[in-house]
């Protein structure tokens, strides 16, 4: 019992640490392309000045 609650957590942790990593990439993404994000942390990249 207590190697299936071990397992478990570890999959629940390696599923939330993939979800941070992806947004660390997506906003990195975004930032790069030039672009801002409004108040719901939606990446938005027309309205942004581009040199």
């Amino acid at each position: 019992m207590k190697n299936i609650i071990i397992i478990a957590v570890a999959i629940i942790f390696v599923f939330y640490a993939g979800m941070w990593s992806q947004k660390f990439l997506m906003e990195d993404q975004c930032l790069d392309s030039g672009g801002s994000y409004n108040e719901d942390g939606i990446c938005n990249v027309t309205d942004t000045y581009q040199k």
